[in-house]
């Protein structure tokens, strides 16, 4: 009777035990994944408010724009802006969830150089946002990421003609000019291809300042 038991033992061993190795494993599995969705949420949680902490001292370094006196004050603002938009790229650089916000990072880094008077830091961080706006597109190819590629190549090809880079200049706003062409083609909601149509307009306009040789914005 023992030997018996013995038998119906291994029996259920050997008919359920990969089940039961099955079940914890998928059981491991699922938990895994919910504390991998936790992270990655508080991650955009944190995000979202660095980008909003980045936007309000934006627009108070705005405000200050022409203002006599203000001078200084503006420049310390941009100043804090700068370091917040450097920390929050170097933490999330490894988080593959937030390589959009780290690609608008470099390109608000880019403009805050500009507004600064450095320009050649300001072509590195716009050089850093396209390549990474690049990539998206080719990762994700959705319409969102060929709109912000087009935007980084405007504002890029728009620096590049100020500084007298005129190939490098003329290829960059030739290339938002057919991406945004492109998505005005493609949109399907006559309101974002209104949107797309403006931002298109912008493009042509500094292709025509090109043309021009004029270093007017």
């Amino acid at each position: 009777q023992s030997r018996n038991r013995a038998i119906v033992r291994g029996a259920f061993v050997f008919l359920y035990g990969p089940a039961m190795g099955t079940s914890v494993a998928s059981l491991l599995l699922t938990q895994a994944n919910h504390k991998t969705l936790q992270a990655r949420d508080a991650a955009r949680k944190q995000a979202s408010r660095a980008q909003h902490t980045i936007g309000e001292l934006n627009s108070a370094a705005e405000r200050l724009r022409g203002v006599p006196g203000a001078e200084v004050a503006r420049g310390t603002l941009l100043g804090t802006t700068l370091r917040y938009y450097e920390e929050f790229a170097e933490e999330a650089a490894d988080d593959p969830t937030l390589q959009a916000e780290v690609a608008h990072t470099q390109l608000g880094k880019g403009r805050i150089f500009e507004q600064l008077g450095e320009p050649e830091k300001a072509l590195q961080a716009y050089q850093s946002a396209l390549d990474a706006f690049d990539r998206l597109r080719v990762e994700q190819k959705q319409p969102s990421q060929e709109r912000t590629l087009a935007l980084a190549l405007n504002t890029i090809g728009r620096l590049q003609s100020r500084r007298g880079e005129t190939v490098e200049a003329l290829d960059a706003l030739r290339r938002a000019e057919s991406l945004q062409t492109r998505l005005i083609q493609c949109s399907k909601d006559p309101q974002q291809a209104d949107t797309y149509r403006d931002e298109l307009a912008v493009t042509l306009s500094n292709l025509g300042l090109h043309y021009s040789g004029s270093t007017d914005e």
